[in-house]
């Protein structure tokens, strides 16, 4: 008898899976929920709760540092810190004195306040990188690299506002801004910065784009 082709059984075994797999894959994409419409109309519908105006923001990769200096510009907190919260740097000084518009490159002054921040306190931001502190704030302040947790925790604290970042979900992830030594934050005084974070709806990924409170 003629002996069987090992070699073409497995073939075939793999075009049957792979036909299978196939399958599978076209009934779930067939029966996927619209992630993107569904999360532009939820943020929508809370958007229209709270009384918040959309401000899109180039997804660039400066979306999260553009967004922010967006609204600290708008709210005429501008983008230097509270001196009791943080000293500048003279880099960081001398970027945010050659900002020519806060939504366009207002950016590589968040960036860099962040990054300053980050390495001022490094015990409380260290143990969640996974490279060195220097690499990690070198990429926040130059290059485009998307910002996260970190950097908003960082920003929160520097500028002493409180963040309110709407998901996708409708949950709204609140960011404080921590103590500062002296007194002089008043409760009514608070700052709210408000941001509308995306993972479904823009092309390239996550994105942020800038809130504003309609008056």
């Amino acid at each position: 008898p003629k002996k069987p082709n090992r070699q073409k059984a497995r073939l075939a075994r793999r075009a049957a899976e792979q036909a299978a797999q196939s399958a599978i894959a076209a009934e779930e994409a067939a029966n996927q929920t619209d992630h993107r419409g569904n999360e532009k109309e939820v943020m929508e519908g809370v958007f229209k709760r709270l009384q918040l105006k959309e401000v899109d923001i180039n997804p660039d990769g400066h979306c999260l540092f553009s967004a922010i200096a967006c609204q600290l510009d708008e709210q005429g907190i501008g983008l230097k810190p509270d001196p009791k919260r943080m000293i500048l740097q003279p880099p960081t000084q001398s970027r945010i004195d050659t900002v020519a518009s806060p939504k366009h490159d207002g950016y590589r002054a968040v960036r860099a306040v962040a990054a300053d921040f980050i390495s001022d306190h490094k015990d409380d931001f260290a143990p969640f990188m996974e490279e060195p502190l220097d690499q990690y704030t070198r990429k926040v302040k130059l290059t485009a690299e998307w910002g996260g947790q970190l950097e908003l925790q960082a920003i929160a604290r520097a500028y002493g506002v409180e963040i309110n970042v709407i998901q996708g979900d409708g949950r709204i992830e609140k960011i404080e801004p921590g103590e500062v030594d002296e007194p002089g934050d008043e409760e009514g005084s608070k700052r709210v910065i408000w941001l509308a974070y995306y993972r479904h709806t823009y092309g390239l990924g996550e994105h942020y784009n800038a809130l504003s409170k309609h008056t």
